[in-house]
C-alpha cells in the first residue's frame, strides 16, 4: 500500500511490473487481423466486373455508327437541297464523290464539301443526277465507315432518304 507522498516499492526479482496476465504483457502482442483478400475473393469480383461490363457494351451507343447515320442525313437533306436548285434553276445539277468529301456541278458553288467524319467512304455509284426534270430514275448510294453501312436512296420521286 502506497501513501501520499511515497513511492512504490521496486518489484521483486524475476517480477515485472506489468500484470501476470499473459495477454496483457507488453511482450505478447495478439496476432494481427486478418488483412487482405484471397485470391477465390478476388476472381468473384473480376467476374462479376466481366459480367456486367458484357450485359452493358451492346447496349452502349457506338460512335461510328451514329456519326455515318449523322452524315447520311445531312447527305439526303444536301441531295434534296441540289434537286430543288436544279428544278428552281432548269439545269441539271450532278453531285459526285470526291476525295475527302463529295461536290455539286451545275450550281453556284461547284466546291469540294468535306466529310465531318473523315473516314466515311461511297460505296457506290460514282455520281447521282439531280436534273432539273420533277421525276428522275431511282437512285441510291450508300455510305461506309468501318463495318457500318447506311445507304440513301430515292425513287426518282420520293425525296431521298436514309434507309436503315
Amino acid at each position: 500500500m502506497t501513501f501520499p507522498g511515497t513511492f512504490p516499492a521496486p518489484p521483486a526479482a524475476g517480477r515485472s511490473t506489468a500484470s501476470s496476465h499473459p495477454s496483457r504483457a507488453p511482450w505478447r502482442r495478439r496476432p494481427a487481423p486478418h488483412a487482405g483478400y484471397t485470391l477465390v475473393e478476388l476472381l468473384v469480383v473480376i467476374s462479376l466486373v466481366a459480367l456486367g461490363t458484357m450485359l452493358v457494351e451492346p447496349a452502349l451507343p457506338d460512335a461510328r455508327r451514329d456519326a455515318l447515320e449523322r452524315e447520311a442525313m445531312r447527305l439526303a437533306a444536301m441531295l434534296e437541297g441540289a434537286r430543288a436548285q436544279s428544278r428552281l434553276q432548269g439545269r441539271l445539277v450532278r453531285w459526285q464523290p470526291r476525295p475527302g468529301g463529295f461536290g455539286f456541278t451545275g450550281t453556284a458553288q461547284g466546291r469540294t464539301v468535306a466529310w465531318l467524319t473523315p473516314q466515311v467512304q461511297v460505296a457506290a455509284p460514282g455520281e447521282l443526277v439531280l436534273g432539273p426534270e420533277p421525276m428522275l430514275q431511282a437512285q441510291a448510294l450508300t455510305l461506309v465507315l468501318g463495318p457500318y453501312r447506311v445507304r440513301i436512296a430515292s425513287d426518282g420521286l420520293a425525296p431521298f432518304a436514309v434507309a436503315r
